[in-house]
């Protein structure tokens, strides 16, 4: 068991790190955390499973009845939570740090160590709860399903002891859930908090994601605001597009990132798992944030290190640096290929002008902070293999950061993928990214409403390897745009998911493909719509 003062640096810097997280609210988007859809359901053993690999780790920083620059006075208490859904079950992973885990107090159980959920299933924003779609649950830390008192806080749920804490996983059934709300794009009211117990007697902290207002058991106008994403949460992560690239200065506060997720580096080269670096160095974490466009692709990488070391030159990756690994075909062939498939190093303290041999293009920069650095990249089109920043594109990828302690070799390597090292020569054990397409308003002559479903021709056709394709809804609703070769396989989706009613526009690259006759189609909920396009190389 760690001494206590070596418990308290630990957590203050995890608590100052989630701070720095708050100008962004990187999870949500237009003022509503979005939840995805679980492609798969995670086993509720309190356990990080793969499953929430593509989740955000969204930190509670709101304190109930104090200002946050009242945070100093409390050194042992950090929570982040993810959530995911499916039409079955609402899941949820909560991560806490805390020096002194108490869940006694059965009189009075919100005094004791514990989670609370807070839903309104219609999203209503009342004053008070209605009957019908409003319901606190509350979960004591150490109890069980079993010995849940009265039924309050449903579902299938597991504790489990960390080195810094304890981390809480659920999974609460459909029919338990009020309003039965689990629907695709559905808007629901939200709230999550975390009380810690300390000193035997009630609660010295209470932590929220939304409000630091602590009458959330009577008023659901105090939740925020979650929506149900159709976008599965699986083995592919979205990048999504961004009409302006960051500015590169180390800085989140612009909000030039609001659009980006937070995905965490938590999977340990070697196969050790995470705890381990926490209990042996206590010193190292990472997360990063990625976004792109047809001219840029952008990362962001916030880094935890107490010791900060570049100088290893001979062997750069046994410095403190930040790698990242591209497959532009998304092949995940088992060596690297010429035309798609490159390892950028970023060394920290380098700076583009000093890097060695061009290994790792693009403008980036490294900024110090209070808890390690921040690193910014933004690199341009032509400096990526088969230029594949092309909209709905999957492509390969993966990052990962190394940590240098002590004057000697790597301590840790942390990647967002993979436990395997061997990512320098092997693009299989790369994830799959995909960049997500934002369809855009095509003008119309005439300013006219569009009245009927509309599937216009590609231009130009032929084509060599792109081209623009454009379709129109009458009302919003959900479409699936593909494309097919000449024996019916589907070869590329540019649209899956809810569109708005009116017009729009995809692009296709078919750089990757034979050239040769294609259909592409468009499917909705009443109607499909079909045309040939010809792709000449």
């Amino acid at each position: 068991m760690k001494n206590l003062s070596t418990v308290f640096v630990f957590m203050l810097a995890v608590l100052c790190f989630s701070l720095s997280l708050v100008a962004g609210e990187k999870s949500i988007v237009d003022g509503k955390l979005i939840i995805l859809k679980a492609a798969e359901a995670p086993t509720i053993d309190g356990v990080l499973d793969p499953v929430w690999d593509a989740t955000t780790a969204t930190p509670m920083v709101k304190y109930e009845g104090h200002s946050l620059d009242s945070v100093g006075n409390f050194h042992d208490h950090s929570s982040n939570f993810r959530l995911l859904w499916d039409e079955g079950y609402f899941y949820a992973f909560v991560s806490v740090v805390d020096d002194s885990l108490d869940g006694s107090e059965k009189a009075s159980p919100w005094n004791s160590d514990c989670i609370e959920m807070f839903f309104d299933g219609n999203n209503g924003k009342t004053t008070s709860y209605e009957t019908a779609n409003d319901v606190q649950w509350r979960y004591v830390y150490g109890e069980t399903p079993a010995a849940h008192p009265g039924g309050n806080g449903r579902g299938e749920y597991a504790f489990a002891n960390t080195p810094t804490g304890y981390s809480f996983e659920i999974r609460i059934p459909k029919d338990s859930l009020l309003n039965n709300f689990l629907v695709a794009d559905q808007e629901i009211g939200f709230e999550i908090s975390n009380a810690d117990r300390d000193g035997g007697h009630g609660q010295e902290t209470v932590l929220h994601w939304w409000t630091n207002n602590g009458l959330t058991w009577q008023n659901t106008a105090l939740f925020g605001t979650a929506l149900l994403s159709s976008k599965e949460a699986n083995s592919t992560i979205n990048i999504p597009y961004t009409d302006t690239p960051p500015t590169i200065d180390g800085d989140m506060a612009a909000g030039e990132w609001d659009i980006a997720s937070e995905l965490s580096m938590a999977r340990v080269e070697g196969g050790r798992p995470l705890d381990s670096i926490i209990t042996s160095w206590k010193d190292h974490g990472a997360s990063f944030w990625t976004m792109w466009n047809e001219n840029y692709f952008c990362v962001f990488a916030n880094v935890v290190d107490d010791s900060l070391d570049g100088s290893e030159k001979a062997s750069p990756w046994n410095s403190d640096c930040i790698e990242i690994f591209f497959d532009g075909n998304n092949g995940k062939t088992t060596s690297y290929e010429t035309a798609n498939d490159v390892q950028w190093r970023y060394v920290y303290g380098e700076t583009p002008a000093a890097h060695p041999g061009g290994n790792g293009r693009g403008e980036y920069l490294f900024k110090n902070t209070s808890t390690g650095y921040n690193f910014e990249l933004r690199i341009p089109k032509d400096s990526l293999l088969n230029n594949f920043l092309v909209s709905d594109m999957n492509i390969g990828f993966e990052i990962s950061n190394a940590d240098r302690d002590g004057g000697h070799g790597q301590e840790s390597v942390l990647h967002w993928w993979t436990t395997n090292g061997l990512t320098w020569q092997n693009t299989a054990l790369f994830g799959t990214a995909l960049l997500s397409g934002v369809t855009t308003g095509v003008e119309r002559n005439d300013h006219s409403v569009v009245t009927s479903y509309e599937l216009g021709q590609n231009y130009p056709n032929p084509f060599n390897p792109s081209t623009n394709i454009t379709f129109a809804l009458p009302k919003s609703e959900r479409v699936k745009l593909a494309v097919y070769n000449l024996l019916g396989k589907e070869v590329a989706v540019l649209a899956n998911g809810v569109r708005s009613a009116g017009p729009h526009m995809v692009s296709f690259n078919a750089g990757n493909l034979a050239s040769g006759v294609y259909f592409y189609k468009l499917q909705t909920e009443s109607t499909l719509l079909t045309k040939k396009m010809v792709f000449i190389k």
